[in-house]
């Protein structure tokens, strides 16, 4: 696909590069790009041509973005917003959908999802100077990679796994060692995370760590302390963790140890929020978890399951050498 020139919306467009940065939660509503604060005001950053989409990624400091085209049932096409300003159409699909960019060590990666044959066909791809490949994951039969997560510009990953025959559960894998990892396109050995599974978002704070749900309560894994397990930073009951649809809510990082999340609904609504959605009877709204105080703010952002990006800084991933203080990690209770 190499000099492939973008159709629709955006042929021949250019955004401006440089006015994303650090620490900006973004929002397109689908004829401008805003930047917002957490109590609901904003700041135009680029005003483009309609459409029908949304950004879903942003490399360290906002140097680049990534964004999806087209709804569900319609043809889609993922765009990368380049350095330089260009845009640069990285993948198309008719039948499916794009999703779950993120920027892992300078590379954009997405998971493709091919619907219309006998069996739907998932993938992992990267964008390489050539076009899109497709990238190959030592997975065992009747597995395929879901969603890969990462913090913008860092070798380590986690993927979320489906299968086809249950059980055993889907699993979450996490790379370790990523300085084996020479070809963009080969994953090298994934490990199991223990006693968790893959049904709720992941949120990575840092290169080297990240917060997810296990057994109710948002935990912090860190490279260093993988051995040791998990340390519980929330279990209040102000979070909802009920899974919906065919996921559960996601986590959405911020600057400064903070993360977007779905506060808990009411009763009423806990067995019924994917059909809340739908008839967008009742907008729901974010919350700000911050881990370091605890607290748990509500904003008047209107929650979506895509579109919502904190551009996070840039931050070399430093393997370490030693293993740090893991006082309070350990495995979730059964």
């Amino acid at each position: 696909m190499r000099g492939v020139v973008p159709a629709g919306p955006l042929a021949g467009a250019r955004w401006p590069a440089g006015s994303v940065h650090a620490g900006m939660l973004l929002h397109d509503d689908g004829r401008a790009l805003w930047s917002y604060r957490l109590d609901g005001k904003r700041r135009l950053l680029w005003r483009h041509a309609a459409f029908h989409g949304a950004v879903v990624a942003a490399a360290p400091a906002g140097q680049q973005l990534a964004y999806v085209l087209g709804g569900p049932g319609d043809r889609q096409s993922l765009y990368l917003l380049g350095a330089d300003g260009s845009v640069r159409l990285a993948d198309t699909i008719r039948a499916g959908w794009l999703h779950d960019a993120v920027f892992v060590r300078g590379r954009l990666y997405w998971s493709r999802s091919d619907e219309g044959g006998r069996v739907d066909v998932e993938r992992l791809r990267v964008l390489g100077p050539g076009g899109p490949r497709t990238v190959h994951v030592p997975l065992r039969v009747g597995e395929y990679p879901a969603r890969l997560s990462a913090y913008p510009g860092s070798p380590l990953f986690t993927l979320a796994l489906g299968r086809r025959v249950q059980p055993p559960p889907p699993a979450l894998l996490v790379l370790l060692e990523p300085s084996r990892r020479t070809d963009p396109a080969r994953f090298g050995e994934l490990l199991p995370l223990r006693d968790l599974d893959n049904r709720h978002g992941v949120a990575w704070l840092s290169p080297t760590s990240f917060v997810t749900f296990a057994r109710g309560q948002l935990r912090l894994f860190d490279e260093s302390c993988i051995w040791r397990g998990s340390k519980v930073v929330y279990s209040g009951r102000g979070i909802d963790d009920f899974l919906v649809d065919e996921g559960a809510w996601p986590l959405l990082p911020l600057e400064r140890e903070r993360v977007l999340v779905m506060p808990r609904l009411p009763a009423a609504d806990r067995h019924d929020e994917a059909a809340t959605l739908r008839a967008n009877e009742r907008p729901l709204h974010w919350a700000v978890l911050d881990l370091r105080t605890r607290r748990l703010t509500q904003t008047p952002l209107r929650f979506s399951e895509t579109g919502w990006v904190g551009v996070q800084p840039a931050r070399p991933y430093v393997q370490p050498s030693v293993a740090r203080n893991c006082t309070g990690f350990a495995e979730p209770p059964s």
